[in-house]
């Protein structure tokens, strides 16, 4: 079993969350102190106290201590608009101010907000632009040439034969050949 001693009683401990609090940032993945000093602390000084000094023990390691710069905030953000709810998004192509609902932007896991950054009609139009141009035309038409374009062209066409949306454009286009016979002979 590992040990781990307490930064402000200096008592050995076993390093686990019975006698320490859990810590995602540390190496260790504890807090410096032990629960009996942080509950002693607690009572001495406060809630507010106990915050800031929990805060500097969560996101310091041994190691960096003295070092603070990354707990000063980021530098300015750009483009905040202090009149925009919370529940609006400003698109970052149009600069629009919209809904933030999956009806106005698509999905995206990676962001805060869990929404793309553009709208979707700015989404739109960059895809109605980018397939115009002559190097997505001819990637297309080199894929749609290969072997395996062939194949899943074929794949799909079978697969909409299937469909009763084919079926009645085959018994439209019968009917409308009857006429055009009719109408000729």
């Amino acid at each position: 079993m590992d040990y781990k001693t307490c930064d402000k009683c200096k008592t050995k401990l076993p390093a686990t969350t019975e006698y320490y609090q859990p810590c995602k940032y540390a190496e260790d993945k504890l807090l410096a102190w032990c629960k009996n000093c942080c509950r002693d602390y607690l009572a001495e000084h406060g809630q507010e106290a106990y915050k800031s000094v929990h805060d500097d023990l969560y996101y310091l390691t041994e190691a960096s201590r003295d070092d603070r710069t990354h707990l000063q905030p980021p530098g300015p953000v750009s483009k905040i608009d202090e009149t925009v709810n919370s529940t609006d998004k400003v698109c970052s192509k149009c600069e629009q101010t919209k809904p933030a609902t999956l009806e106005h932007f698509g999905p995206d896991k990676c962001s805060k907000s869990g929404l793309k950054s553009q709208c979707r009609e700015c989404e739109r139009q960059w895809h109605r632009e980018h397939r115009q141009t002559a190097s997505v035309i001819a990637s297309h038409k080199k894929y749609d040439q290969s072997k395996k374009g062939r194949v899943t062209q074929r794949r799909a066409d079978s697969k909409y034969r299937q469909t009763e949306k084919y079926r009645q454009t085959c018994k439209r286009r019968r009917l409308l050949n009857l006429h055009i016979l009719k109408e000729l002979s």
